[in-house]
């Protein structure tokens, strides 16, 4: 008699342990990567990586002989639960250490000393360079009118007696040394200590200088410097107004509000909530923010790269906010390019070239006034609801695959057909008349009149 197949083993186990490697790798490795975030917005990979071990099982076992495997078994089961497991604890470590980070020495080390530290004032010239740096700390920048540079540390020891942490806070000097072309100001070397030491930096500086600011555990704020900002915050936010040079920000966790800027705005890295507003030259962020995103009132161009959205924008006269969900424009007075996908988009008064390609979202664009420059909407699993005032000029062109067109403008010039479910509408209305170029799959478009 002939022996019974043998059942396959899933490979999705194993690919699930790996998972949850990488997940506790990178937390340990980069505890300010913010995993949690990620992995809300992600989740999704767990059922791509279910899916495609399951079409390897199928496809083995018809090889080999072997019968299928069961769609998902209790070892399976129990690694699913691990996994959602794992990312609770990484997410409730995340919050409290994004919360606690300058009290958690209360319940570890409970007896704080602290004092403040005055540093003899220096001579500095305009337009010289100052580097300012604390590994735990704040630093606040306050411009002045005068040419001298004055520091004030406010240091704070937390130790496991108030003897150890006095001795601590006093054996720590802020050291200003002078640099090619200015000073580097940072809390000196001092002696083992088992406890925690925060240092925050208050500096007062002529307005005309360069910046490098810079701390590992602290928030940044500057106001009505004139020269160059370079601010970098590894775990806190940082805040910036009234800078005449170029900004630039980096951020590896926290918010960036940017305000008043001459120059242009530079924002790299990852963090949470971005804002810029009142910035004479160019905005670009660059990195995984997960937002709100503001931006307002930007005379020249704004960019924005991350991994799922590309946004290119002329003269944002307007406001832009972008959420997980959602992507708000309005008032843009040159081109305006927007790649992106799961989002819903509204956009309203794009006076030059407007291009937006997205994914399982809508898109709602709406024109007070008769569009100039060519339109190109493109959508897939989602709709388009375009408004245009009645007075409008345009030669369209849109296609909807298994989707409907709903077309307010009654021209006999524009031409609607269905072949099999595929609907589109072409066509001239009106003369001189920009080019509009719609496309969807699974979605409806919209052409409504407006006043």
């Amino acid at each position: 008699m002939a022996s019974e197949p043998q059942q396959r083993r899933s490979i999705f186990g194993g690919l699930l342990l790996i998972l949850i490697g990488v997940v506790f790798l990178l937390h340990e490795h980069y505890p300010d990567m913010h995993l949690a975030p990620a992995v809300r917005h992600y989740w999704p990979v767990i059922l791509i990586v279910w899916g495609l071990a399951k079409l390897f099982d199928n496809f083995a076992a018809q090889q080999s002989g072997e019968t299928k495997p069961p769609i998902i078994t209790g070892g399976e089961l129990a690694l699913i639960l691990l996994f959602v497991v794992a990312v609770g604890g990484i997410a409730a470590s995340e919050k409290f250490h994004d919360h606690f980070r300058w009290n958690w020495g209360d319940t570890v080390f409970s007896q704080k000393y602290s004092e403040t530290e005055e540093v003899p004032v220096h001579p500095i010239k305009p337009g010289a360079q100052v580097n300012v740096a604390t590994d735990r700390g704040n630093v606040t920048v306050y411009a002045d009118e005068t040419n001298s540079l004055r520091v004030v540390a406010n240091k704070t020891a937390s130790a496991s007696t108030e003897e150890q942490a006095r001795r601590h806070t006093q054996s720590i000097r802020i050291s200003v040394k002078e640099i090619p072309g200015g000073y580097e100001i940072r809390p000196g070397a001092s002696d083992s200590f088992n406890g925690i030491a925060d240092i925050d930096l208050e500096v007062h500086l002529p307005k005309q200088v360069n910046l490098i600011a810079s701390t590992a555990h602290g928030d940044i704020t500057v106001s009505d410097t004139t020269g160059s900002l370079h601010a970098s915050a590894a775990s806190g936010n940082v805040e910036i107004s009234g800078v005449s040079g170029n900004v630039n920000v980096d951020l590896q966790g926290g918010t960036a509000r940017v305000t008043g800027i001459k120059g242009n705005v530079q924002i790299t890295g990852h963090g949470n909530e971005v804002e810029a507003t009142d910035v004479t030259g160019d905005a670009a962020i660059d990195g995984e923010f997960y937002g709100p995103i503001r931006l307002q009132d930007v005379k020249q161009s704004v960019t924005y790269t991350s991994a799922r959205t590309k946004m290119n924008l002329l003269h944002l006269n307007g406001q832009m906010e972008m959420d997980s969900g959602s992507l708000d424009l309005s008032d843009v007075a040159g081109d305006a390019e927007i790649t992106t996908h799961n989002r819903d988009i509204q956009i309203e008064k794009v006076v030059g070239r407007l291009r937006v390609v997205n994914s399982h979202g809508d898109v709602e664009v709406h024109y007070e006034q008769p569009p100039r420059d060519e339109i190109s909407l493109a959508n897939d699993s989602g709709g388009v609801d375009l408004t245009l005032p009645g007075s409008s000029g345009f030669e369209i062109s849109a296609s909807s695959r298994s989707g409907e067109i709903d077309n307010e403008f009654d021209d006999p010039a524009l031409q609607e057909s269905d072949q099999n479910g595929d609907h589109s509408l072409v066509g001239k209305h009106g003369t001189h008349g920009p080019k509009i170029h719609i496309a969807t799959t699974y979605g409806t478009i919209s052409l409504h009149q407006g006043a």
